[in-house]
């Protein structure tokens, strides 16, 4: 029995029951929504000493199988129930098919398997990989040409070299001995293609690390630097309006891996006055709130030992069933329900809120808390009892620490800066003395309540009136006043119409209370966002992906491959994300679809957990469940991202030899040219940076001494700049140009490859009629046989040697139609190859015309460029020489002002 992909738990729930109907099986695949969840458990009966019981649940909560290698998915397809696939595959192949041919179960090994598998699939772009690699026409790859490999397309650049070292030859010998099956090869310290091809489907070579897997983030923070998992509607089914509640929702969405979940309590209307959950005001049925708490201490750390936090919607207005579900929590959680804070993290300002590893293996309950008013208060809200939404928001925002829960608990992290962020789903709360938390106004919103009530009472009273005199229209009028209100009731939701907590109820509370949700700008930063786990849209795909590991979309979508539905391949240009914002919080999502729109199965991958290099990318379905036989093989490249302004300068860095060998200067000399970077696609021209003027000193000479005078061409020389108009090649370094010459490339491959189909196909159609002729010669030479064999009883020399001089005519004939064919298909291929050669000669010539008038183009666009920019300097230069000669006649001025002074004092 194959290992099931969803988690397993132990249940002895009365709704578990053994399996009687064999076609019951088939609702076990909880893929699907058919039927009661009820009659989708299975129960799992072994013996007293439970081995194979363990190892199945083993199997069930094991990270590694849930993301198992493309080897071990194909090793576990491998079972008598894909008989009939095999037989169609057979089929398809051209191989022995029918009941009297079928392969007998011991041939079929696994070997023959996996050879079959690869005849099925085959993978022409491995040997491609292989050749490239360095086997080229050898049928083996060296130990030192799979290190390379492996350290060059396979690593990941993002790996620090100290800490992570590149392979070292002894490492990849021994993936060698793991691989090749060739003895041989081995001592030769050689794999061959399908040694190359085993390690790249294995283990070591997964797309994602297995390290990713498992908790890999700090969670020793305070719980409002995370994001939670949480469901919205948890009781649910199906839809909010008429759908199913159901206890095991509750269980099957903490083992998916929630730590938030949400309880809609309502009064109980039996006599035993029990609480029940339900959505209110709809036709959704009703469960027990205290089978739902049993359920959830059952399941609540079965997944994930970290927190989980309840989400009571609380509209019980009766105090004794308050009471009730308060007792319950305590009885039934136990020691897991946190009431009180702990010691290290009291409710005090400045101290951080617990973090998940200080909460783990406890349960946080999220519900309105009691506000005891002191008499200050009192007075407070008697002096202002219009400003109730003010006083909730500043409540809110002068607590110390106010943040959103929204963290998975041991899932993707994400480290929150700011220290106040404001959300209306709910707050993670440190209460200082002040802190008021919105329930300031207990009382009236009590007595709204009850107003509400009152309105919904009479609401429920309307269908009963009967026209009496004279309130016929008034009747009208209330019953349109309760049709717009349930509406509103089914538009809004019963959030907003929650009950006061009483006492027992708010002991509960420690350290979230809801923060009431003004609107969606304030939303922005928010951490815990509710699903629905019973709707598998898109949302709640990305959801699953992103919590799968301790971890702005952009969509791209290839074209349908066609003529191959079991092994399809895409050639076509790679993906390209040029720039990923914030990689530790980005995901990828692979999909793949039929042309219909039908959904094959996808991936959700978080960016920052991507190998680069070759991997397969096995399938999931919509419930993030993995599916054994799709799968992709896919190339990853990552680098860092660099603008392509700066592109030049990094590859400078990275390379300066080769760098300062190409710009042919010295290294010990630093250029004087120093180039502007591009702009709009078009850079400015290097400009030379003139030397300063050199200082002239103005000492006192001796008299009769005359002072040489600066040259005025000294003084314009240091203000002038010189120009370089760029370089032809530094124009084709142009994006215009660049661009162009791609889209040529792409045309001539283009053209080629019709030219290449064009040859194949007249080479196909040739070999067919060469075959034709051959098949006509080899009838008439049977039928001339047949028919002198008949003839032969009465004239048998005569008939002889009649048929000897028919056969030599016959070969003759057939040889000379056979040579004018091939000298005719000659003929042809010969026309077609200089039609390809003169389509080409005219296309180069074309493509030259058109990359003669782009680079012409592009140098009148830098001329206008440059010519702008010599007039600026010119401008520029014009006023530092006025500023300069103004300078200069002034210092003369005052020197002759000078010595006019020393010969009238002598």
């Amino acid at each position: 029995m194959s290992a099931p992909n969803l988690p397993l738990q132990e249940n002895t729930d009365v709704s578990c029951c053994s399996v009687m109907d064999l076609k019951l099986r088939e609702l076990l695949d909880v893929s699907t929504l058919v039927g009661k969840m009820e009659n989708r458990m299975l129960t799992v009966v072994s013996g007293p000493d439970m081995e194979w019981a363990e190892e199945l649940f083993g199997l069930a909560s094991n990270l590694l199988a849930q993301n198992m290698s493309r080897e071990a998915c194909l090793e576990k397809a491998m079972f008598s129930a894909d008989r009939k696939r095999v037989e169609t595959a057979l089929e398809n192949c051209n191989l022995p098919s029918g009941r009297s041919d079928s392969i007998p179960q011991e041939d079929f090994t696994p070997e023959i398997y996996k050879v079959f598998l690869t005849n099925i699939c085959p993978r022409p772009e491995i040997d491609n990989i292989f050749s490239e690699v360095g086997a080229k026409s050898k049928p083996y790859l060296t130990v030192e040409q799979l290190t390379d490999f492996i350290n060059i397309r396979q690593r990941d650049p993002r790996l620090n070299e100290i800490l992570y070292p590149p392979l070292k030859p002894e490492q990849v010998q021994s993936l060698v001995d793991k691989y090749e099956l060739n003895e041989m090869l081995v001592q030769k310290g050689q794999i061959s293609v399908d040694g190359f091809a085993k390690y790249l489907s294995s283990e070591e070579n997964s797309i994602i690390p297995p390290e990713k897997l498992d908790q890999s983030e700090d969670m020793t923070l305070p719980l409002p630097h995370y994001f939670i998992n949480s469901s919205h509607n948890t009781y649910l089914t199906a839809g909010q309006l008429a759908g199913n509640s159901s206890v095991e929702m509750y269980r099957q969405v903490l083992l998916s891996g929630c730590r938030c979940i949400e309880l809609d309590c309502w009064k109980g209307r039996t006599t035993e006055e029990e609480p029940v959950i339900t959505h209110g005001f709809t036709m959704t049925t009703e469960i027990s709130f205290k089978e739902v708490i049993e359920a959830i201490a059952g399941c609540a750390f079965k997944t994930s030992p970290f927190p989980v936090i309840l989400s009571f919607e609380n509209h019980v207005d009766s105090p004794k069933q308050q009471a009730k579900m308060a007792e319950y929590c305590r009885s039934i959680f136990g020691d897991m329900l946190l009431t009180d804070p702990l010691e290290k993290y009291p409710l005090e300002t400045g101290v951080h809120l617990p973090s998940p590893m200080d909460l783990m293996g406890k349960i946080l309950v999220k519900n309105k808390k009691k506000h005891i008013k002191t008499s200050s208060e009192v007075e407070a809200e008697s002096d202002d009892d219009d400003d109730d939404d003010d006083d909730c928001k500043k409540g809110c925002m002068d607590e110390v620490s106010l943040a959103t829960c929204n963290v998975f608990l041991g899932c993707p992290l994400v480290e929150i800066q700011k220290h106040t962020l404001f959300s209306g789903y709910v707050s993670i709360v440190k209460q200082g003395g002040e802190g008021r938390g919105g329930e300031g106004r207990g009382e009236e919103r009590r007595g709204e309540e009850r107003r509400g009530e009152e309105r919904r009472g009479e609401e429920r009273r309307g269908g009963e009136r009967r026209g009496g005199e004279g309130r016929g229209e008034e009747r009208r009028g209330e019953e349109r006043r309760g049709e717009e209100r349930r509406i509103l009731f089914l538009t809004v939701g019963t959030a907003g119409s929650e009950a006061f907590a009483t006492e027992e109820m708010s002991n509960l509370v420690s350290y979230v209370q809801p923060v009431k949700f003004n609107s969606f700008e304030a939303s922005k930063s928010c951490q815990l966002v509710a699903l629905n786990f019973q709707t598998i849209d898109l949302s709640m795909m990305l959801n699953l992906g992103m919590y799968e590991y301790n971890g702005k979309r952009k969509g791209f979508k290839t074209k349908t491959s066609q003529g191959n539905a079991v092994n399809p391949v895409w050639e076509e240009e790679a993906f390209v994300l040029k720039k990923v914002v914030l990689p530790t919080l980005a995901s990828m999502r692979i999909s793949v679809f039929e042309d219909g729109g039908k959904f094959i199965g996808h991936r959700i991958i978080p960016v920052n957990a991507i190998r680069p290099g070759y991997h397969y990318i096995g399938l999931r379905n919509e419930k993030n469940q993995a599916l054994t036989l799709p799968a992709l093989f896919v190339y990853v490249e990552v680098k860092d991202y660099v603008p392509d302004t700066f592109a030049d300068v990094i590859e400078a860095l990275s390379n300066p030899i080769r760098y300062v060998e190409a710009a042919g200067d010295d290294p010990m000399e630093p250029d004087p040219r120093v180039t502007l970077p591009a702009e709009n696609g078009v850079s400015h021209a290097p400009i030379i940076s003139s030397k300063p003027p050199s200082l002239v000193s103005h000492q006192p000479q001796p008299t009769g001494s005359v002072k040489t005078a600066v040259k005025t061409e000294d003084i314009i020389q240091s203000v002038l700049t010189e120009m370089v108009a760029q370089t032809v090649e530094e124009l084709k370094q142009q994006k215009g140009f660049v661009r162009e010459q791609r889209k040529q490339y792409k045309e001539m491959k283009e053209l080629v490859r019709k030219h290449h189909r064009k040859t194949s196909e007249l080479i196909k159609e040739h070999t067919a009629r060469a075959a034709e002729l051959q098949n006509q010669h080899q009838r008439r030479h049977s039928a001339l046989q047949k028919s002198h064999k008949r003839d032969g009883k009465k004239r048998l020399e005569q008939s002889l040697s009649t048929l000897e001089q028919e056969l030599c005519v016959l070969d003759q004939e057939s040889s000379q139609r056979l040579s004018e064919l091939k000298e005719k298909q000659q003929q042809q291929l010969l026309t077609l190859r200089q039609e390809q050669y003169y389509s080409q000669k005219y296309q180069k010539k074309e493509h030259i015309k058109m990359l003669v008038e782009k680079l012409t183009t592009i140098a009148e666009e830098c001329q206008s460029a440059q010519m702008k920019k010599i007039r600026d300097i010119s401008d520029k230069e014009k006023k530092d020489l006025k500023k300069k000669m103004d300078k200069k006649r002034q210092e003369k001025i005052n020197e002759a002002k000078a010595n006019n002074k020393n010969v009238t004092e002598e």
